[in-house]
């Protein structure tokens, strides 16, 4: 239940992703960011330290993933590319695969066995729905740009209606406000 749910929350979080749009970061935003999880990490890694045995191999995989996670995501704002989101999508199914791992260590046998098949073929699944929905996101991109291009065609047909300097700020206007 708890796996469905956290492909349930990768879903979500894939859909929801290309339409996202962020402006590059400057490097000092990314430096800062970046300097900020690598402190989380440091202090995630820190409280593990009072652990023992599978626990804290646990602790520190879940430190690992979260900061696996948090590096892919600054990435893909920064790139602002779909590969960027997709990679970044790529990267939580796998650091959630590693976590899965390792609190499959504290059990023995066929269980452990299970648990970590399971954990395979989650990964799996979330690999396979973010490959299949590429498709889909390359769609939605193409489609919101030709929306985008006709807005702009209709904006700059308006600006024909005004002449010299009027004209001109009007197709600078339409031009700032559909990214051409």
């Amino acid at each position: 239940m708890r796996q469905l749910a956290l492909r349930s929350l990768i879903a979500a979080a894939l859909v929801a992703t290309p339409a996202l749009s962020f402006a590059k970061l400057a490097t000092d935003q990314y430096n800062a960011r970046k300097d900020a999880i690598s402190q989380r990490y440091d202090a995630a890694k820190s409280e593990c330290k009072s652990l023992a045995g599978n626990g804290k191999d646990v602790c520190e995989a879940q430190a690992d993933a979260d900061k696996s996670i948090a590096m892919a995501d600054l990435t893909a704002q920064d790139k602002d590319t779909d590969a960027a989101r997709i990679d970044a999508a790529k990267e939580r199914a796998k650091s959630g695969y590693d976590v899965s791992v390792e609190k499959c260590g504290r059990l023995a046998g066929n269980d452990k066995d299970v648990c970590k098949q399971t954990a395979k073929a989650d990964r799996d699944k979330m690999l396979a729905d973010i490959d299949a929905n590429k498709a889909r996101y390359k769609a939605d991109n193409e489609a919101d740009q030709a929306r985008r291009d006709a807005d702009y065609k209709v904006a700059a047909q308006k600006c024909d209606a005004y002449s010299g300097d009027r004209k001109d700020s009007c197709v600078a206007q339409a031009k700032a406000q559909y990214g051409k």
